[in-house]
């Protein structure tokens, strides 16, 4: 790519044209074969996803001061994976940013504008847990409104996200360590019993409904069972 030739320049018509099968994240461009979006592997390109480098802001990308004042004015979206093993058990990650620094919380990320609702759940999995495999079916849980005083880029400047959870539920072959997940926007990681998760003071306040929600409705399939 630093050759000047023609790899660079079919990467930035790629850019310009925003093909809506195409993510840009920082320094990689992923061309997802939408059809098979969800067998994509990072280890293959017959699977349509292809690796390109470039330093291409990624979709939807703003500066910072132009994205304190749309924190300031405006509610985002956001989405959050609630990952679930065969054990009943939640993964959670000890956030290291505002908002809900410190806190036990469940993974997730901003919508980028220009982004697919699937093309960022798929983000997620792979960038804030590293999964390269595809991921599991997932469930819409709702849209949760969620509050913060402060904001990433200042605590004085509240944030209003309108969160849109995703329930995954892990196959029982899947193995997911938390010893070995990225620790950019988490510090650690741990499977946490659901009940635990429900009601545990260091697990913050909007995931322990997300718990409750889980549970409950567990609970209520089992009955109509």
């Amino acid at each position: 790519t630093h050759g000047g030739g023609g790899i660079a320049n079919q990467v930035e018509a790629l850019c310009r044209f925003r093909h809506p099968w195409m993510i840009i994240v920082p320094e990689v461009v992923f061309i997802f074969q939408q059809a098979k979006l969800s067998r994509a592997s990072s280890h293959s390109t017959s699977h349509g996803l292809f690796l390109m480098t470039t330093h291409h802001p990624p979709i939807g990308w703003v500066s910072e001061d132009d994205f304190s004042q749309a924190v300031a004015a405006l509610p985002l979206v956001s989405i959050d994976l609630l990952v679930v093993n065969d054990k009943q058990e939640l993964l959670l990650g000890l956030r290291r940013n505002r908002p809900a620094q410190g806190w036990w919380f469940s993974p997730g990320a901003r919508i980028r504008k220009g982004e697919a609702l699937k093309l960022a759940l798929s983000r997620v999995w792979l960038e804030e847990l590293g999964q390269s495999q595809p991921m599991p079916a997932v469930q819409l849980m709702g849209a949760w409104d969620h509050m913060y005083a402060d904001s990433a880029h200042s605590d004085q400047v509240p944030t209003h996200y309108v969160n849109l959870p995703h329930l995954v539920l892990l196959p029982i072959d899947t193995v997911l360590t938390p010893e070995g997940l990225p620790q950019d926007q988490h510090s650690q990681w741990q499977w946490m019993p659901l009940e635990q998760a429900a009601t545990d003071a260091h697990v913050h306040a909007y995931v322990q409904a997300y718990a409750h929600n889980i549970l409950f409705k567990s609970n209520s399939t089992k009955d109509l069972k």
